[in-house]
């Protein structure tokens, strides 16, 4: 299970430049992602609530879409207890469609995950979304993972002008039934304060390249 990369992703709203006008699935087929650890967004590393994560993963499958993840010193990303992720889609989409995609993405996820929650705030005064949810998965050996995300959308412009929706993301994770018990236990006094501190994050400045 690896939701913040197969689940939750501002990619999904280019899925319609390969469904319509003049391209057609057929035409046009999804290209192959480009996974690297390249940094493409000039940050090397973040840091949040005095931890300091590492660029880990990367990837930049089409000349508007960017995703990179984050790790602290020792953990990797199969098996991650605590990441940041930062995505940036520049094709002129809105905060809100954004964020209307991701919550339809989680409203079909609870179909066969009953754990799936979510809560939405919007700052009236930035124009940013914030939503954050809670799901279920299992890894590839049928370990049991509890999973938190708290994601943040923000509107942004490159410096060549072009516009579209920034993401940063947190994602907590538990693993096995016990250490899963406690950290549900602990979430909403760690979620009210991460949320706090995600809403106020001074995130660096963004500098998208092409390959």
């Amino acid at each position: 299970m690896k939701p913040s990369r197969l689940w939750f992703i501002l990619g999904i709203l280019l899925l319609p430049l390969f469904l319509s006008g003049n391209a057609t699935a057929q035409s046009k087929p999804t290209p192959t992602p480009v996974i690297t650890t390249t940094n493409w967004l000039g940050l090397s590393s973040l840091s949040f609530e005095d931890v300091r994560h590492e660029l880990a993963w990367s990837s930049h499958p089409l000349p508007d879409y960017y995703k990179q993840e984050y790790l602290p010193s020792g953990q990797n990303i199969d098996s991650y207890r605590q990441m940041i992720l930062v995505e940036l889609l520049l094709n002129g989409s809105e905060v809100k469609t954004a964020a209307d995609a991701q919550v339809a993405m989680l409203k079909q996820r609870k179909a066969t995950d009953p754990v799936v929650n979510f809560s939405i705030i919007e700052n009236q005064k930035t124009g940013d979304i914030l939503l954050d949810f809670i799901m279920q998965g299992k890894t590839s050996s049928g370990e049991p993972i509890m999973e938190w995300n708290g994601y943040r959308y923000m509107a942004f412009t490159a410096p060549t002008g072009k516009k579209g929706v920034l993401l940063l993301g947190l994602s907590r994770r538990a693993y096995g039934n016990e250490e899963s018990i406690s950290f549900l236990r602990n979430l909403k006094t760690y979620r009210n304060k991460a949320i706090a501190n995600l809403a106020e994050f001074k995130i660096p400045a963004v500098l998208p390249k092409n390959r």
